[in-house]
Parts: C-alpha cells; structure tokens; sequence
C-alpha cells in the first residue's frame, strides 16, 4: 500500500460509513482502532495487514480521529491474538469472503502457470495477479510467507512445461541439440574445432560490435553466418511471447560455460536456443546499423573534403587569408520568459520602492531599472505550466524582497494564476492580449439590468459563490501546502488539469475565485492609467534582462546544451553569473563617470532616472578575451581619484549598494 495520502483520498477511502459503525459497535481502546483500521485496509487491498507499520501513518491518524482514540494505541494490537482473529472473521463476513483453502492455493499455483507465467516472469508481478484473483473471487490472499511459496511453483511448473516443449522441438530437428551441446564443449584442445564453435564462439555471441569500421562489419557478418549454421527449427518458440523468450536470452548471457553445463538438460538447451534465437535478429539489426553508420561515415569525410578544398580557395584573397565574420545568433525573448533551445527561462518581477543613493550631490533621487528588478529565474520545458513556474518563483526566491506583485503576460494570465495568486497574498499584474475579449462576471444571478453601460462585457452566468464556500478550506489548505513547500505548484496544478473525466470540484472552485479575482482586475486595468504603465514599465525590466541574455549567451546557437537538466541549470547559473558581474562593474565605471565636475553640471534628475547598470555596448561579445588570473581591475583607486574631495561618504556608496540590492529607506 502506499504511503503518502492527500486529503481527499483519506476522506474517499477511509472514511467510516454507517455500515462500518455499526461494525465497530462498543468496542474501546486498542481493539476500536485496531478493528476500524484493519476494516478499511482490507476494503482497500482485498487482504489484512500482518503488522502495524503496513497501515500508513496518515491512515491511522485518520481513523483514530473518527473513532476518537488515541493514534498510538494502534502500535499495541496483536495481529496473532484470538481477538485479532475474531475481527477478520467479522470483516470477512461482512465483506463476503472466506479463507484460502489448500485446495484453492492449488489452484491458483495452476491457473498462475498456465495463463500469467507465459507472459510475465516478474515475481512481484505474478504476486499482484494472484492477490487480483483471490479478490474477484472473494478469497482471503494467503500470507505473504505461502504467496512467496505459491508463486514459486508455479514458475517452476512453467518453466518445466516450457522446457520440455522446446527441447522436444530442437529433437525433431537433426544434429542441432548436438550443435547446441558443443557450445559449451568443444574439443580438448581446440574449443573450435566442434561444429557448434565452442566456448570462445559463444563468448564471441554474447558481445556486441565493436568500433565502427569495416573488419567489425566482416566480424559480425561471420558471426551471423555461425550462428544461423546450428540450424534452428523456425517455429522453434513458435506460440511463447518475445518477452519470454528474451528474458531467457538475458539469463543466459549472464551464466559462464560451467553454468551452463552444470543446468538440467532441458534448462541448459533452453537457455542456449532462446540466446542464439535472439541474437540472430540482433545480430541482423546491428549489421544493418553499421550498415548505415559505415555509409554515413564514408560520405562525411569525401564532403569535409569537398568543403577543406573549396575553403581554402575562397579564403585567398590578394595572397593572404582572413578569418569568415562570426554569426551573432540570438534568443527570442518573450516578455517574461526567455526561451533557450527546448528549455524555457521563466523570470519574477518585484516592484521595490527603495532608492539608491545619488553619486553627486543633486536634489531629489534616482534609481534603477524603475525601482523594479529580476530576482528568481528557474529553467523549465516549454510544456511546464506558466501558472506552476511563476507561483515557484514568488514563494521560492530565496532573497529578503518583500514581494506584493507580478508582472506577467497572456500565459500566466489564467484563472487558476488569478487564484493562488489571491490565496498566496500577492497581486498578479498580467499584460493579456485576451482582455479585449474578457467577460465581466456578474455578482449575483437576476442582475442582468443592473449595468446596462457594461451589458456588451458582461457574462451571461453568475459567480457560484455557494462553490466557493464549500470548496473553501481545501483551496486554503492547497495554498498553504505551496507556501511551506510541502507540495510543488506543478505538481498541484497537473493533478487538477489532467485530462480524461471531469474537472476536480476543488478546481472548479479555483476557477470560479479566479473568475472573481480577474474580472476586479479587469476592471482596475481599464480605468486606471497608472496602473496600466505600472505594468508595462514591470514587464519592460524583463525585456531588458532577456536583451542582455540574448547577447551574451550565443554558443551553440542559444541552446541550453547538455546530457541532462543538471548541465543546462549550470549553463543558466553561468549566464546569470556573467550578466551580474557585467552589471557590477558598469555601476563601478557609472559612478567613476559621474564623479567628474564636468558631468555633474551637465546632468539633470530626469537624467540620473534614466541611467541602467545593464548595458553592454563597450563589451567584446565575440573574438580573442585575454584574461590575466593574477591581476585585478582596481576600481576602489579609480574611485578614489575620481571622487571630489568635499563629497560626503554617505554619498559614495553606489556601488556597493547597486549590486548588493537597495537600501531599505530608512
């Protein structure tokens, strides 16, 4: 049984109906939680739980709360006593089953071999299918010590029928059991002078090709040739399944020479006919494989060729060559997303009113980026839900900015971001290019002439509100479970969108609180125009930040290269990590600048509101970078020299102060 339960489960599944109470009658104590939880737990598995720690810890609690007892006393009930064996007979009874006679565990191990060992060798799976038939014919599963046994049998019966018709098979057929036999016997001496090869030709069956060139290509053609040579009937596992011949083809290659022939008979002939049958077809395809590769490989270096000569003549010119110009490939920002090859870079937004200090002494203040900056970004695949990723970045980012807000576009605009983002306590702020086409919720059903201005937006159905109390608190314990971490929003939110039935009544509530949420920022969007420049100048520092990433990420043509996720988060550190120091040093050469008398008279506050430390037009993207590890630029000294000799302190911490954040205002 698993053992992780959400709500709604623990309340479908182990809940105590009427029936059930009347079960549990009087009983107290140790028994009154003992019985109910193992009631349930065969209403659940179609069996009973041999100790305690079977029953999930959630499920305990659960229903010792119902039948209020002490969760802990369940630890004390003896699953072996006369009592314990008093309440599966009542749960038996009630529930229609009896116990599994010697007859019927017989029957089993028959059915077991006869119709699932053909198709299925894993134990765990022949186990799963004799609790499923116990269960549909109302039978208790017998302990797990007697289904271990029961399971064995009847792979052993199996396997003994199998191998008698394959060897019975191979019989018919003249000379190849001999054949077979020398696989792993040849002539003393002379492990090859058997016609079946010997020991070396089979270790030679088992491996695979090696490196690609034309000897490997005549070695596995020689061996296909040997290995057709033993003469194997056609219809040899002729009415058996690919997937029972091949696991025997795999037990095989596992076992050396002197397994192989300390086997039974049948087991051993088996075993060599079902890998020399499996390794004709692979052999097949391997030769094919090669094939194609050799092909390719021939028509790669007569075309490299081809260009070397060709390159070489368009690159003399007047006696000298010259290096071909370097594409500058780009990424396709998006507004508050960046998409790198097939991964996506999702980006949070804060507002923050804080200010940094001014380099010159002048009226009034001046910040950056609007007073907005990026502090999260997170690689995920295009298919990742926009909602899902920017819920991860509000509660995730891991920094002391008190964020109230997101910006974002059309695809985190839906209902359910509307929602949690409600729930969670922040404003979402979209930018949609859906909203000429959004409908205004009515509040009430009969209000249709309450606002004939808006009857053009208004929706034809009403707001259930009476769905938005009753799914309340599992919309509040969803939103919780996000905010400590205890669940992850893509997680969530794929457990309410999966397709297949019906909507999930929890989400459809979110749905309708969205729809609550959206149509009060429809209409704020519409008449305010501060708010409506608030978010594009939002979403504006994200275009910016994509711009940089555009410019400095530019190997492999943008794409996030790599055998793995890992590899491409690295990559995105990197970036992030490359475009930070770029930003840290434009502050330092900023303040520098700025520091001279001839700037300070010359630039105005409308000026200093326009700076960005996020430019990169004085920086070599492409060509030869000359780094000298032992040297360091020494901003402090070009600071120093630069800063005038009456300027406060207080006034010449910008660049400390632009790179670790602003400051709080005081």
């Amino acid at each position: 049984m698993r053992r992780e339960w959400e709500p709604e489960d623990l309340i479908a599944h182990w809940t105590l109906l009427a029936r059930d109470w009347e079960l549990v009658g009087n009983k107290s104590g140790v028994t009154r939680v003992g019985f109910s939880a193992i009631l349930k737990y065969f209403e659940i598995e179609g069996r009973f739980p041999e100790y305690a720690a079977e029953v999930p810890d959630h499920a305990v609690s659960y229903v010792a709360e119902q039948v209020g007892v002490d969760a802990a006393l369940f630890t004390k009930y003896e699953f072996s006593s006369r009592s314990a064996t008093y309440h599966r007979a009542q749960v038996r009874a009630e529930l229609g089953f009896r116990e599994c006679s010697e007859a019927d565990q017989a029957g089993l191990a028959a059915w077991l071999s006869a119709e699932v060992s053909p198709t299925e060798s894993r134990r765990e799976r022949l186990r799963d299918a004799v609790l499923a038939r116990c269960r549909g014919e109302r039978l208790e599963p017998p302990t797990s010590a007697r289904l271990s046994r029961l399971v064995n049998s009847a792979v052993r019966q199996f396997e003994q029928r199998f191998c008698e018709v394959t060897e019975q098979r191979l019989g018919a057929a003249d000379g190849v059991v001999a054949r077979l036999e020398e696989l792993i016997g040849g002539a003393e001496g002379d492990p090859e002078a058997a016609a079946g090869g010997g020991e070396r030709f089979l270790s030679e069956l088992k491996s695979d090709p090696g490196a690609l060139g034309t000897e490997t290509f005549r070695r596995e053609v020689a061996k296909l040739e040997r290995v057709r040579a033993l003469g194997l009937p056609k219809d040899l596992f002729e009415g058996w399944t690919d997937k029972l011949v091949i696991s025997w083809r795999e037990r095989a290659a596992r076992l050396y020479p002197s397994d192989l022939a300390a086997s039974p008979r049948g087991v051993r002939l088996t075993l060599l006919a079902a890998l020399c049958h499996a390794r004709t077809t692979e052999i097949t395809d391997s030769l094919v494989e090669l094939l194609i590769q050799l092909v390719l490989k021939i028509d790669t270096r007569a075309e490299k060729r081809v260009e070397k000569e060709l390159i070489g003549d368009l690159k003399r010119v007047a006696g000298k060559t010259g290096h071909p110009g370097h594409a500058r490939p780009c990424l396709v920002g998006r507004r508050n997303r960046v998409r790198v090859g097939l991964q996506e870079v999702r980006v949070v937004v804060v507002e923050s009113d804080d200010r940094v200090a001014p380099a010159v002494p002048r009226p009034g203040d001046w910040h950056v980026e609007k007073g907005r900056v990026c502090i999260y970004s997170q690689v995920k695949s295009p298919s990742a839900s926009e909602v899902a990723s920017m819920i991860e970045g509000l509660l995730r980012h891991l920094t002391s900015a008190e964020v109230d807000r997101q910006y974002t576009d059309t695809h985190g605009a839906s209902l359910a971001g509307h929602a949690f983002s409600h729930l969670l306590g922040f404003r979402l702020l979209p930018r949609d290019k859906n909203l000429p086409k959004a409908k205004l919720y009515r509040p009430e059903a009969g209000s249709v002439d309450a606002w004939p201005a808006l009857a053009p937006v208004l929706s034809g159905r009403a707001i259930d509100w009476d769905l938005i109390a009753q799914q309340y608190d599992q919309m509040v314990r969803y939103a919780t479970a996000l905010r400590l971490g205890t669940a992850e929003s893509e997680q969530v939110l794929r457990r309410f969108t999966r397709g297949g039935g019906p909507k999930h009544p929890t989400y459809q509530a979110i749905e309708e609180l969205g729809r609550v949420i959206r149509t009060i920022f429809i209409c704020e969007y519409g008449s305010s125009y501060e708010l409506r420049r608030e978010i594009h100048e939002g979403l504006q520092v994200v275009e910016n930040w994509n711009s940089g990433n555009t410019d400095l990420h530019y190997g492999k043509g943008g794409d996030l290269t790599g055998p793995d996720r890992e590899h491409a988060e690295v990559s995105m550190l990197a970036l992030h990590l490359l475009q930070a120091s770029l930003v840290h040093l434009n502050t330092a050469l900023v303040q520098i600048v700025l520091s001279g008398p001839e700037w300070a008279a010359r630039m105005t506050d409308a000026d200093r509101r326009a700076l960005s430390p996020l430019f990169w037009t004085h920086v070599n993207l492409y060509g030869k970078f000359a780094l000298h590890m032992s040297t360091r630029l020494d901003l402090d000294a070009l600071l120093a020299a630069a800063r005038p000799a009456s300027q406060t302190p207080a006034a010449t911490t910008f660049a400390d102060t632009a790179v670790a954040g602003p400051p709080r205002p005081q």
